[in-house]
């Protein structure tokens, strides 16, 4: 039973990983629009697209966001621009709690397993429940790094992620800044998913497990036609073998009595007397 718990197991991180690197591909070959929202002191959302954001300009488009709904008209052509496009939601630092964590430099390797596993020691949440991540790690000795740990409950952002996937967005990301970190810092990416990117995923899912399934089956029925034929073919060798020594013991029983007949019919030689 272990064995076939570690081999489904496996197969569906093999689905998994599939169905994200085809996502990923595809973000790569038409990436889609990138609409920031930014929230600010007064819980109110800045709207900066892609230009704004690579030119760090200010903008007067506010949305504001409340028990997961847009509350006020969105500015004009928004609306139009969200739908395919990718969001990233720029939360508060306050709406999040940080924690260090220093590890061994080789941990670089696996971070992500190493800071779930200890998600439920540095936080009050675990893993399952709390939406978290962490900031670029950093040399904090010899063979240490130290990186910061951003997490909040999931019930705190889905309000603002159901708000945004109602309006049709490819992707959503939700981020958060480091606190007292100056401008240029990057912020911390705590969670990544949305309405389209979701459905894509669970489509690629199924797409591959009924491409296996197909796959399996006519695997099953070649096997199954390949051992049909070879029990055919092997009933025949049967029967021709069977002919064949048939024809010899025929053969054979013909010429031995045609030999006793031969020999039983044959005048006897004449004694010729002198």
């Amino acid at each position: 039973m272990k064995i076939l718990s570690a081999v489904a197991q496996g197969f569906s991180y093999w689905i998994e990983s599939v169905a994200e690197t085809v996502i990923t591909l595809h973000g790569w070959l038409a990436p889609p629009r990138v609409i920031q929202l930014v929230e600010g002191d007064a819980g109110e959302f800045a709207v900066r697209t892609n230009q704004q954001i690579t030119q760090t300009t200010s903008t007067s488009e506010l949305i504001r966001i409340t028990d997961g709904r847009i509350v006020e008209a969105l500015p004009a052509g928004m609306a139009a621009n969200v739908s395919g496009s990718r969001i990233e939601l720029m939360l508060r630092a306050d709406r999040f709690l940080f924690a260090p964590l220093e590890l061994p430099v080789r941990a670089a390797e696996f971070l992500d397993g190493v800071v779930r596993a200890q998600i439920d020691r540095l936080t009050p949440w675990g893993a399952a429940e709390a939406a978290f991540g962490w900031s670029k790690p950093i040399e904090a000795g010899t063979d240490r790094l130290i990186t910061t740990i951003a997490a909040t409950t999931l019930g705190r952002i889905t309000p603002f992620v159901q708000a945004i996937a109602s309006l049709g967005a490819q992707s959503i990301s939700v981020f958060t800044p480091l606190p007292e970190a100056g401008p240029q810092a990057a912020p911390i990416k705590v969670f990544e998913g949305g309405a389209r990117g979701a459905i894509d995923v669970g489509r690629i899912r199924q797409a591959l497990k009924f491409i296996i399934l197909v796959a399996g089956i006519g695997a099953g029925a070649a096997v199954s036609a390949w051992e049909i034929a070879g029990v055919g073919l092997d009933a025949q060798q049967e029967e021709l073998t069977r002919q064949i020594v048939s024809a010899r013991v025929a053969a054979s029983s013909k010429r031995e009595i045609s030999g006793r007949v031969n020999h039983r019919g044959a005048p006897h030689p004449r004694t010729v007397q002198t």
